[in-house]
């Protein structure tokens, strides 16, 4: 009976993740080599947005963070819309999600060359830590 439930509880966390369990084991072991051996021009970004919200593509960037010795570091970088994809509501079981506008960015051209730079200041660095977010503006 425990084991049952300990399995229960694990898909229900996992089902409730915003990152999927495979991509959570694929970069469980991401570290600075693998920071550094990223191909920016490959780099890509999704955004699902609820109706009848909609983003405003001039704020759209990523944002890096760095944490070492001396102090807390953001770095920026543009991004460019790719693709928009308008995903129709559904009726579930338990729940309905209304419609979704899935919106998938790029790093813009001077983006890429900026962060090709931050890839080798920081692989020249010894830092602690080490984010990235992705900023929006909404109209």
């Amino acid at each position: 009976m425990k084991k049952l439930f300990f399995v229960f509880v694990a898909l229900f966390l996992f089902g409730c993740s915003s990152i999927p369990i495979s991509t959570m084991l694929k970069y469980r072991n991401f570290d600075e080599q693998s920071f550094a051996a990223l191909n920016p021009s490959q780099i890509r970004s999704k955004i699902w947005l609820s109706e009848p919200f909609t983003l405003n593509m001039e704020k759209i960037n990523l944002s890096l963070s760095l944490v070492n010795e001396r102090g807390h570091s953001n770095f920026t970088f543009p991004l460019i819309l790719v693709k928009r994809d308008k995903i129709a509501a559904q009726e579930g079981f338990f729940s309905s999600e209304p419609a979704k506008t899935e919106y998938t960015f790029r790093l813009s051209e001077l983006a890429v060359n900026n962060f090709q730079k931050t890839q080798n200041l920081l692989s020249q660095e010894v830092h602690q830590k080490l984010s990235f977010s992705i900023g929006a503006g909404f109209n």
